[in-house]
């Protein structure tokens, strides 16, 4: 078996084993006595080379987890009791192993092997030079080095000679040399069988709210015989095909222009990602990113929840095949005039802080970094369409509205007041991709669209409050804070192939940011830009990614206060930036209120956010 890349994409392109308590057989390894390690880094063998328990292949018992493996909050403060040991890559190798009922390489595979030999391994590290590494790890909340080497992480870059820390990065070049691995169950005692979320039911009103500004949109493109140009752009793809097909992502509601007689807005500004917004090819769309100037949107299409045909904590049930183009009375979709439609932001290379900064690694240096965000801006033909299509959202309380944070949970006060279960999540992937409508009842289901929350697969009736992050390690980067990654560190190349950038208009794009990990959100193609709020009606985030091994839905922060390794990556360190206010300082080359100013030139802004 190779190692291999699960993380995908989630935009639409055309029972656990239990642990028993029972006596050890003689001369079999204990698991409640070992972690899989052979030597401890620092210990009196420092002069020795790091290895692993060459009995690691032979335990036939899960390893327990140490201290503490899910949320926990005491006196309303989230508290993360050391997740050092729990994050030992030797002991949830070993736990993989076994959870796959042995059917997988050896835990010394995944161990010892890299498919990048450039990677220095901790194998010809003694336990001396080890810890010393380690040690500045830990100072900054970082994985050991032999753990974040057997996940295949970006790692702090070493001397070959010397040994030690040379103040550079060793950026990722072989994520198909790794898995990922499930967190443990809610007895600690083995790994947790896979519950990707709940479908089809919307568990209260919180997730209902949100339900009212979220919605699938569909972008399909067709080739014309006039091209498309703009000011910065004349792209002639060699692929006469290249973006000609239809996608499918996530929207939501973040802003409106205000009117000045009161009346309903009919300028309303939607966020999704970048991969799904980059789509669109419209004509004299300056902020736009045209990968074909023979390819025309000449459609675009946002299906929503009708409201008066959900009932909370109830499963939504979509009728039968009625014909090629039946489209279910659970949803309205509204078609949009392409030409009512203009790009506001994208994140492609929104950063002052580029690949060729940190690392000499020549694909990365080809590559743009990507926050993968962006704002489109539509013009409602009519207020009363635009009453319809956005629920009355204008005319809301405004403590009933959402806004963007302006922290992030990165910052220590803002983890810890954090409550349990207060992350809601909601998208709306294509039915064909979500495995559970049958072609053959439904018919036509590309015209379907699956409710999604992230509240695990048993939810009935109504439930109150959200879910919470996930605690998997293979996608953290923050050992004790579980669900906060750096992306660029363990997400940056989530491309078509294995082991590849995103790609578009032939740049490649290396994903970064700051990234939340959400629990039960496994969701499946067209669930790319689902919003992620708190239970103070604060959008924190959105889904770009999902890991279908491990149940977590992969998210960017709007907002990052950045972070700095002390050298621990030579020059990198995880951006400052904010998405949709900008920072107002080196680190940001662009945002949503900047956007705003350049499609508005010599104008004065006036939307519920800006005024």
């Amino acid at each position: 078996m190779t190692k291999r890349w699960t993380k995908y994409l989630a935009v639409s392109l055309s029972s656990a084993l239990i642990f028993s308590s029972c006596t050890n057989a003689k001369n079999e390894p204990d698991p409640n006595k070992m972690d899989g390690s052979s030597t401890t880094p620092g210990n009196n063998n420092g002069n020795q080379l790091y290895s692993i328990n060459p009995d690691i292949d032979n335990i036939n018992q899960p390893i327990p987890a140490k201290n503490q493996w899910r949320n926990r909050v005491v006196d309303n403060q989230r508290v993360v009791a050391d997740q050092y040991p729990n994050f030992a890559a030797t002991t949830n190798f070993v736990n993989y192993y076994l959870y796959n009922n042995k059917n997988t390489q050896k835990p010394s595979f995944w161990l010892k092997d890299r498919a990048d030999k450039s990677h220095v391994s901790p194998f010809i590290l003694t336990n001396a030079q080890l810890k010393a590494i380690n040690d500045k790890a830990k100072t900054i909340d970082q994985p050991n080095y032999q753990d974040a080497y057997a996940y295949g992480f970006g790692l702090p870059g070493i001397d070959k000679d010397k040994k030690t820390l040379n103040d550079t990065i060793d950026v990722i070049n072989d994520t198909n040399s790794t898995v990922s691995i499930p967190y443990y169950n809610v007895r600690g005692n083995n790994l947790a069988s896979i519950d990707p979320g709940r479908s089809w039911m919307i568990a209260n009103k919180k997730y209902q709210q949100l339900s009212k500004i979220t919605y699938s949109i569909r972008i399909t493109n067709e080739l014309s015989d006039s091209p498309i140009k703009q000011d910065n752009s004349n792209h002639v793809s060699e692929n006469a095909g290249d973006n000609v097909g239809n996608w499918s992502g996530t929207a939501w509601l973040l802003d409106y222009d205000l009117t000045s007689d009161n009346s309903y807005p009919t300028t309303w500004y939607f966020a999704s990602n970048f991969h799904v917004l980059q789509h669109l090819q419209l004509a004299g769309d300056s902020q736009a990113l045209i990968r074909n100037n023979n390819a025309h949107t000449t459609k675009i299409e946002l299906f929503q929840l009708d409201q008066s045909k959900v009932k909370l904590g109830e499963r939504i049930s979509p009728q039968q095949a009625q014909g090629v183009n039946f489209q279910d009375p659970y949803l309205k979709v509204n078609s949009i005039n392409p030409s009512s439609v203009k790009t506001v932001f994208l994140g492609n290379d929104a950063l002052k802080q580029t690949t060729s900064s940190f690392t000499q690694d020549a694909k990365y240096q080809a590559a743009q970094t990507l926050l993968d965000f962006g704002v489109i801006r539509v013009t409602f033909d009519s207020a009363e369409t635009a009453k319809s299509v956005t629920n009355d959202y204008a005319e809301w309380k405004d403590e009933d509205k959402f806004k963007p944070a302006k922290y992030s949970y990165l910052d220590d006060a803002k983890y810890e007041s954090l409550p349990a279960n207060s992350l809601y999540a909601l998208g709306f992937p294509t039915s064909r991709g979500d495995g559970i409508l049958d072609t053959r009842i439904y018919g036509n289901i590309d015209n379907l669209r699956t409710p999604w929350i992230n509240k695990p697969q048993n939810t009935n009736g109504v439930s109150e409050g959200g879910g919470d992050f996930s605690w998997n390690v293979t996608s953290r980067s923050f050992v004790n804070k579980p669900g906060i990654t750096d992306i660029f560190l363990t997400n940056p190349r989530i491309g078509r192939e294995a082991n590849s950038f995103y790609n578009a208009n032939k740049t490649d794009f290396a994903h970064t940011g700051l990234g939340y990990l959400i629990d039960h959100y496994d969701i499946t193609p067209g669930g790319s830009g689902s919003p992620i709020v708190n239970s103070n009606n604060e959008i924190v985030g959105l889904v770009f990614a999902s890991d279908n091994d491990v149940n977590t839905g992969i998210s960017l922060a709007l907002h990052s206060e950045g972070f700095n390794y002390q050298n621990y990556y030579g020059n990198y360190n995880l951006p400052k930036y904010d998405l949709i206010y900008g920072t107002n300082d080196e680190n940001q080359t662009k945002s949503y209120h900047q956007g705003l100013r350049l499609i508005n030139p010599g104008k004065n802004i006036n939307t519920w956010l800006f005024h």
